[in-house]
């Protein structure tokens, strides 16, 4: 319920920065994700559940799906977080995967190396109009 969510946001460290959760069913199966601030700012009664929130069809990718593929959805469909399921059957709920992993992910593989330089080449032109006469 709202209540029971709300609780536990209150209980949660100082701090932190989660914004968005997977809603899964009574049996494991996703339905959705919702935003803290839908849960905190929802003009509903406290029985409401968290499920009732869930707007449209839960947008996902698998284990199996490289980051890119995922960047690719969530651009695709305009969100922050993605889901991530297995290709059991059902599919299981494993995590979330948010814009803050793929940007820890680049700069993980920007230490170890695999860096660009920091200044781009860029060339200026200067371009004088030709005056008429």
């Amino acid at each position: 319920t709202l209540q029971e969510v709300r609780a536990w946001f209150a209980a949660q460290p100082e701090g932190s920065r989660h914004q968005g959760f997977p809603v899964v069913n009574d049996r494991g199966i996703l339905v959705g994700v919702v935003m803290r601030r839908e849960i905190a700012l929802a003009d509903r009664p406290p029985e409401t559940t968290v499920k009732e929130l869930v707007k449209g069809i839960p947008k996902y990718v698998y284990t199996d799906n490289t980051v890119r593929e995922a960047v690719e959805h969530m651009v695709r469909h305009d969100i922050g977080r993605m889901p991530v399921m297995s290709r059991q059957t059902p599919p299981k709920l494993v995590g979330i995967l948010t814009r803050s992993d793929i940007l820890r992910t680049f700069r993980q593989q920007m230490d170890e190396g695999q860096v660009e330089p920091a200044n781009l080449s860029v060339r200026f032109f200067n371009h004088t109009p030709k005056q008429s006469s």
